[in-house]
Parts: C-alpha cells; structure tokens; sequence
C-alpha cells in the first residue's frame, strides 16, 4: 500500500525526465524517506516496477543519481538496488553497480559489497576496476581483487593486481597473499617472485603468511639459497615478522625434499634453542627424509622424539616409518608399528597393507604375507590389483609359481584383470625356476588377452632368452619386435642385452647395441659401461676393460662399487695389486664408499701375495667404515694366516670371528686345519673352542 502509494505520486511525471532530474530526483528522495518514517518494509521482491517507475530503471544516469540521493541509508539504497536490479526494464550497467559498492564500501556494508561484486562479474562487468581507478576507489578495487582472488579468477586478478600498483593504489597485503597463492598453485614460479618484488616496491608490508609462501616457492623452484637468504633476512628484522613455528616446518620440508635432511635437523635444534614448539608438520619431512636416505634409525629416533614430547602421530608417520623399515628388510618392526596404528585407531589403507606385504614377499615371508592379507580382509579392507600383484610376486621369489598362477585367478574371480606387471612378474617367477617354455607361456598368454606389453615386460621375456639359454636371435627379434609396436627402449633393456651378449660369448653384438644407443636417444649408463667392463675382464682383457673405464670417465658417467670392484678382483686375480690398489684409492677419492666384497677381494689378493700385514690393515679399516667382516672376509684371513705359519694371527682372527657371532662353516675349518687327519681336526676344533671361551 506504501509503495503503491509512492509509484503514484505525481511528482514523477515523463516531462520532467526530458530535463535535467536533480529536482525530481530529491523529490524521489523526499518521498521514499517520509514512507519509510512509516514502514521499513518497502521493495517488496515480487513486486513488478509499474510504468511510471520505469524511466527510474532503464536511465542509467537517473538511476544513479536517484540510487545517490539515497547514500545516507545505505541499508536502504541496497534494497532498493536488489529491487531495481531484478526488474525487466533495468538497466543494467557497470556504472549502475559502481554507484551502489561505493555506497556501500564507504558504509563497511562488506558483506552486502560481496553480493554486489559477484552479480557484477557474473554479468561480466570487469570495466568496474578502470571505473574504480578513475574515481580513485581503493576500497572497491581491493574488494575486486579480493573476489577475483576468492573465484580463482586468474587473468583478471593479477591484471588488476598490477593496473593498482601501476597507478598508485596500495593493495591489501592479504589480497597481495591470494595473489601469490594463485601463482603458486599454477607452478608459476617466476611471476611468483614478479609480484613480491612489485609488492614490496610499492610499499606493501609483508606479514608473516607472504614470507612463508615465498619461501615454499623458492624450495619448489628450487631456490633453496633464495629461500635461507629470505629466511636471514627476516631474523634480522627488528620490527617486522619473525620466523614463525610454519615457517621452520617450511624450510625443514624444502630441505628435506632436497635431500638435505642435515640441514633440517639444525633448524629443528634451532627451533628448540627458541624455544618453539615443533609439531606434527615438523617432524613429518624429517622422518620422510631420513627414510629417503636410507637412514631408517634416525627416522625411528625421532619417532621416540615425538613420543617423548607428547607430538600426536599420523597416517603420514607410520605410512614413512613402515615403508622404511621394510625396504631395509626390518618387516617385524614395521609389523609393531602396524599395530601400534591400530591401538592408536590410526586408519589403516590398502596401500599400507600393501607396503607391508610386500616387506614379508621380499624376504620371502610367505606365511606371515597370507596372514596379514586374511587379517586385511576381516578388516574389510578390499585388496586392488597391487595387493594381488604383491602376493604373486611372493609366491615367484619363492620359486612356488604354481601358487602364483592360483593367485592369479583368483585375482580373476575377485574381479580384477591382470595387468603388465602381473604377467612380468609370473614370466620373471619362470625364470627363477630355470623354466624357459614357462616364461614364454606366459608372456604369450598376455599378448593373447590383449594386454599390451610395456618395455618391461619385454625386458624380462629377453632376459629370460639369455639367461635360460634359449636362442640369441629371439632375444634381439624381441627388441625389434618392439621398435616395429611403437614401444621405445630403455637403458635397463639395452643394459640386459648387452650383459647377456657378453655372458653368451657375443661381445661383437653386444658393441653394436653399445654404439646405437644414441640413436634411440639413450646414452650408455653406469651399468652399461660396467657390463662391458665385466666381459674383458672376465676374458683377462684388462687392457681393453681399462679403455672402456677412461672412454667411462671422460663421457662423465660415474663409476659405481661395483666397477671399481669388477676392476679391482680382475687386476688382484692376475697378480696386479699395486694396480688394484690404485682403483681402490681412486674411488676413495671420488666420494665411492668400499663395500664388504670390495675389500674382501683386496684382502684375498693380498693373502695370496703373502701380504698379510696389508690384509689385516684393510680388515682394521673395515669397521672404520662401518662395515662388518663376513664369513669370507676371516676365511681369507685365517688362510693367509695359516699359509705364513703365523698361529696366533690364525687363532686371533678365529676368536674374533667367533666373538662378533659370525659362524664358521666346514670351509673355514678344513683351511684352519690343513694337513690335519680327521681325528686331529675334531680334537683341535674342541681345544680352540675352549681355548676362545676361556680367553
């Protein structure tokens, strides 16, 4: 009734609209504020605009004007737009919205500026920032940016990021934030540096939340020394943010992913020293670092760490803990920490289940793989075509592939269709019980379901030609089978061909597959090189396998222990020591750790030279490197020992084999005892013993 009332009014007659309207324009005004005195209720939202109201709507300058007039009641002049906004005859421009945010924005209406913001983009007025930056509008500018920012509306959000940097208007430093946000999440790392450096130029103060992304960015760009120099930068800063309990865990995540977890455990001290409390995001890439390293004892310490200080685990702590422990083969430990889960009410995934079958599968602990996959089905965990691919390749180290095959269908009857890896593996399970008919049963029962074989899968069937002694020429049909489908080669394929040429007396064959690799765009790796040096020197070519080394070296291919020790056992083997030695010393030198079997070969070369002195020296030197001596590491010893009639050297390094658990086998025994009938041999075996234990 009151706004039937207001639509009559005869002071909004069509002759005034051919004039200038400021007068019926406060008239307007006037009337709206005297109905109002009486009911606040006007604008009713089904009410359709009557035709007198009409040139009100459809005049963009009359509407803004009006719309003005009403700026004193802003909660009235946003009624009156919505009103406006969703009759017929309105027109709807970006000048019309600008009037009503300003309107509002200059009220702290934000909420209902939102409203209107979002109506305005999704009628794709983006005209309003050029409007904004002409009517000088701060406040509407930053409340575009933010909801650009807010509806991931890239383009528009930095472009009207930098069009208010470029004409003068201060961003909000939480918009600068969302701004960097957006680049981040695209991987635009430069643009990302682009817009804090035009953030700070302007005299955007950064907070907190803007240096730690900048300083995740930098460890994804892989800028680490940006990053630390970013992270110097801020402890030096008297007034402005300092490193805050996030902004370690970022820098302690960045050096992690870069493999420097040394690093990251000096912040976590750092940490400390400030008294900062660390928590679950801190020691996560710690414990993930660590067991990327291979250092799973460290991981382990800092889940103690944890435990002491009162840190909650999560999935993500047992996940990285359990993975660990099983890849260095301590499954009944990663067994414990499965459990623990459980007691803790930690979910428990399928990919866990798997990660910890495969552990038992790997040290061919079938019976308790079977009884972890029952308990996973009580628990209604359902296993994927990885849990019943892990099973199968249990049952193939085992050499049981009869059971393998009975996985596989029940695999089938589970629901699951075996895929590439599933029938790789059974030909690989053939290949282990020296079966060559299997294998290529297999793998042609695979082509003959359609599954399309990957490049291992064809390695593997190649492999099986040249270990299992089927013919040479279907190994090399097989890669160029492969060549004619499509499928590309590989360094690993290459590598088995080449060390089953050598192996198979076909060196010739094996150097033409070395030369075309370039041309299949693949260079000779370590392996490579290794292969071909293990050929000559297993025909006493030490010459030709020392060319291959230096032609090795100067490609700036790094040898590994095992081409060192290949070298090392040829040149020891034909009496070149001081040679061999020399190859020791250089991958000293070049950062390669020895292992047990490296210096099990010099210590047998020195043995037979009479050089016990030397062999007892790399003995000693063993346990500086961390390394444990073996049961051929004393055998070699106590031989050499006993070749010199040096007794007490022959009995020191029995006891000490005795003392560190390691066991004599019937070998050592028949070198400790030579010469020796059997009655003698048991008598004396009877006296050491007792004469060790005494000692």
């Amino acid at each position: 009734m009151f706004f039937t009332k207001l639509l009559c009014s005869p002071v909004i007659s069509s002759p005034a609209l051919s004039r200038f309207f400021s007068s019926p324009v406060e008239e307007f005004r006037n009337l709206i504020t005297s109905i109002l005195a009486s009911n606040r209720g006007v604008f009713p939202r089904r009410l359709t605009a009557p035709e007198k109201l009409t040139p009100f709507l459809s005049n963009q300058d009359l509407f803004v004007s009006s719309l003005t007039s009403l700026e004193s009641d802003p909660h009235l002049a946003f009624r009156f737009f919505l009103w406006a906004e969703r009759q017929s005859s309105f027109h709807r421009s970006a000048p019309t919205f600008f009037a009503i945010l300003i309107i509002l924005f200059e009220s702290c209406q934000n909420y209902a500026a939102s409203r209107v913001i979002n109506r305005a983009l999704d009628l794709g007025f983006h005209d309003l920032v050029d409007i904004s930056i002409d009517q000088h509008s701060t406040k509407l500018l930053n409340g575009l940016l933010f909801e650009y920012t807010r509806r991931s509306m890239k383009c528009h959000a930095i472009s009207t990021f930098y069009k208010m940097t470029t004409h003068g208007f201060l961003p909000d430093v939480e918009n600068c934030n969302q701004i960097l946000r957006i680049l981040r999440h695209s991987h635009e790392w430069m643009e990302v540096r682009k817009a804090y450096e035009e953030m700070r130029k302007v005299g955007v103060r950064p907070s907190i939340v803007t240096y730690n992304m900048i300083l995740d960015s930098y460890f994804k760009e892989g800028q680490a020394d940006r990053a630390l120099s970013l992270f110097d930068e801020m402890e030096m800063q008297q007034d402005g943010c300092l490193p805050s309990v996030v902004t370690y865990n970022v820098l302690i995540n960045g050096l992690c992913k870069k493999g420097e977890v040394i690093g990251a455990m000096k912040l976590l001290e750092k940490m400390k020293a400030e008294k900062k409390k660390a928590t679950i995001f801190t020691y996560i890439p710690l414990i993930r670092g660590f067991v990327e390293g291979g250092l799973v004892q460290h991981a382990m310490e800092l889940k103690n760490e944890m435990d002491r200080l009162g840190v909650a685990p999560s999935d993500a702590t047992y996940h990285s803990l359990i993975r660990g422990l099983c890849k260095h083969g301590r499954v009944d430990e990663a067994r414990e920490m499965f459990l623990e889960m459980g007691r803790l009410n930690l979910q428990k995934s399928v990919i866990l289940y798997n990660v910890l079958l495969h552990g038992y599968c790997r040290i061919e602990n079938l019976k308790d793989a079977l009884q972890l996959f029952d308990e996973m089905r009580k628990a209604k965990i359902v296993p994927n075509i990885r849990t019943y691919n892990i099973l199968i390749d249990g049952y193939c180290r085992s050499g049981d592939v009869k059971m393998a095959q009975k996985c596989k269908d029940e695999m089938v009857q589970s629901g699951f269709v075996p895929d590439t890896c599933t029938y790789t593996t059974l030909v690989k399970g053939a290949c282990k019980v020296h079966d060559l008919a299997m294998a290529k049963e297999f793998f042609d029962e695979m082509l003959r379901k359609g599954i399309r074989p990957d490049c291992m899968a064809y390695t593997t069937r190649i492999s099986a030609e040249l270990m299992l002694g089927g013919d040479i020429s279907n190994a090399l049909q097989l890669r160029e089978e492969i060549a004619e489908i499509g499928i590309s080669s590989n360094n690993v394929m290459y590598n088995v061909l080449i060390d089953g040429l050598c192996k198979a007396g076909y060196p010739r064959e094996a150097y033409k597959l070395f030369y075309q690799m370039p041309a299949d765009g693949l260079q000779p790796d370590c392996v490579t090189f290794t292969c071909l040096i293990h050929a000559h020197c297993e025909r006493g070519r030490l010459r030709d396998a020392k060319d291959i080394f230096d032609t090795m070296v100067n490609a700036k291919v790094d040898p590994s222990v095992v081409t060192y020790t290949v070298l090392i056992h040829a040149y020891a083997k034909q009496g070149y020591l001081c040679t061999a030695y020399g190859f020791f010393l250089d991958m000293k030198h070049s950062g390669i750790v020895p292992n047990e079997i490296t210096y099990n070969v010099l210590i047998h070369g020195f043995c037979r030279k009479g050089s016990l002195k030397l062999a007892s020296d790399l003995f000693l030197e063993m346990f500086k490197e961390g390394l444990v001596p073996n049961k051929y590491t004393y055998t070699l010893l106590i031989d050499g020992s006993c070749n010199l009639r040096k007794w007490d050297a022959a009995i020191f390094f029995y006891s000490d084999m005795l003392w560190r658990g390691v066991n004599p086998d019937s070998f050592t025994y028949s070198i400790l005892f030579k010469g020796f009938g059997k009655y003698q041999k048991s008598c004396a075996v009877q006296y050491l013993e007792n004469f060790v234990l005494e000692r």
